[in-house]
């Protein structure tokens, strides 16, 4: 390393040489960093397609805070907000998950899920209870993330649910009816 005591010694034109010299190795390890960066652009690259599993809905429980399994296709949900019914318990929200996968490990910071949940009542105007996008983070080890979206006061009316994945070439969707019904 120079110093300045070095520039009396060796004189001005050393010193700017030295300078020239210290310059040159860095930029030279700049562009060595830099020609490293194809490789792991590479490895970076855009992740083939993602693909969209079944729509899953779990009630929430509120006096335990706990979940339930996931809600089958043909579910008696018969007053669910008081627990009777399938639901075994109160319930007026519900988790609804959406299982994307992938190449395992992959990221697409661009990849996007939107959820539409729509009360469908038996009378009356369709009703979007939420409209909802999340982004996709990294994909786990076996290739599979699943998005959690949180939809409160449900429970009366059929609910629609319509996943839809965005930010790739072809966007797809998945839906799910969940038949809620109250009466007495």
């Amino acid at each position: 390393m120079w110093t300045r005591a070095d520039a009396g010694v060796y004189g001005k034109r050393s010193e700017h040489r030295a300078r020239q010299i210290v310059g040159t190795c860095v930029a030279a390890a700049l562009l060595s960093a830099l020609a490293a960066l194809p490789s792991s652009a590479a490895a970076q690259a855009e992740p083939g397609p993602y693909a969209l599993g079944a729509l899953q809905v779990r009630l929430y429980y509120p006096f335990t805070g706990s979940f339930s399994p996931n809600v089958p296709a043909n579910a008696p949900l018969f007053n669910t907000v008081i627990g009777e019914g399938w639901a075994r318990s109160a319930s007026d929200s519900a988790l609804v998950l959406v299982p994307v996968r992938g190449s395992r490990g992959s990221f697409a910071g661009n990849r996007r899920v939107r959820l539409v949940a729509t009360e469908l009542p038996k009378t009356g105007r369709p009703r979007t209870v939420l409209r909802r996008t999340k982004r996709i983070g990294l994909m786990g080890p076996a290739g599979r993330t699943a998005i959690g979206f949180f939809v409160h006061d449900v429970g009366c009316e059929r609910l629609r649910l319509r996943a839809t994945l965005l930010g790739q070439l072809k966007a797809l969707d998945r839906t799910r009816t969940v038949p809620f019904v109250c009466g007495e």
